[in-house]
């Protein structure tokens, strides 16, 4: 994913861009309370692009998800507010990549934004690295059992960018994450991992697998999509 160490000195340099007088691409205005005094992730909306490379309805569609967006609300929120708003089974899940959040992204006052994202190609020169890096692991991961993951995001405002945020592999054994999630909350209520679990995190400063055409969010506050239902679901 992401390197959190270059995003959030990227964010924290976007007053000094401003007063240069630059063009700013997918800026995150410092302004507002700080989130962490009350964070609310329902006032960051997901929604996602569908793209030949994830099917969203499909289990790795929800694990990817509910992953990936987890990982922009601790960019948004900081870690002092996403250790008790994290969704249910995310813990178990991620693993690594919670050891790696839960103590080192600060809270900064980032405004209240939609947020697109859409999963591409996973790059071939990491595809080839991958899998000697998941030897590392105690009990290596056959081929078919190896998911691999490749997210941008881009959010409201004046000429979005879109990043390249999340870029790990996991493991798909046991029970797999439930089909078709979908419904009007932000964050899953219930655990939507199954049995899977992330393995490797990768640096993702190269934005140029999201370098395509797409269409230009409104700039309207909208709904989540496909979004997470109650419990009750």
């Amino acid at each position: 994913m992401r390197s959190f160490y270059s995003v959030i000195l990227a964010l924290l340099l976007l007053p000094m861009v401003s007063c240069s007088g630059d063009a700013q691409t997918n800026d995150l205005p410092l302004t507002g309370p700080p989130p962490a005094q009350g964070a609310d992730p329902s006032q960051f909306p997901f929604r996602w692009i569908p793209t030949r490379a994830l099917d969203l309805k499909s289990p790795d569609g929800t694990f990817v998800r509910a992953i990936a967006e987890t990982d922009v609300l601790f960019s948004y929120l900081g870690s002092s507010a996403m250790q008790a708003l994290v969704p249910p089974g995310y813990v178990e899940a991620a693993q690594e990549l919670w050891t790696l959040r839960v103590n080192n992204i600060p809270t900064l006052n980032i405004e209240p934004r939609t947020t697109y994202l859409f999963a591409v190609d996973f790059p071939d020169t990491v595809r080839r690295a991958d899998e000697p890096r998941d030897q590392r692991h105690a009990s290596p991961t056959p081929t078919d059992q190896l998911g691999r993951a490749a997210v941008c995001t881009f959010s409201t405002g004046p000429n979005p960018k879109p990043i390249l945020r999340a870029l790990f592999t996991y493991r798909r054994t046991g029970i797999a994450p439930p089909v078709d999630q979908k419904g009007a909350l932000n964050q899953p209520t219930v655990n939507v991992f199954g049995d899977w679990t992330a393995l490797e995190d990768y640096d993702t400063l190269d934005d140029r697998p999201c370098e395509r055409t797409l269409a230009s969010p409104d700039g309207q506050h909208q709904s989540p999509s496909p979004g997470w239902a109650g419990a009750s679901h």
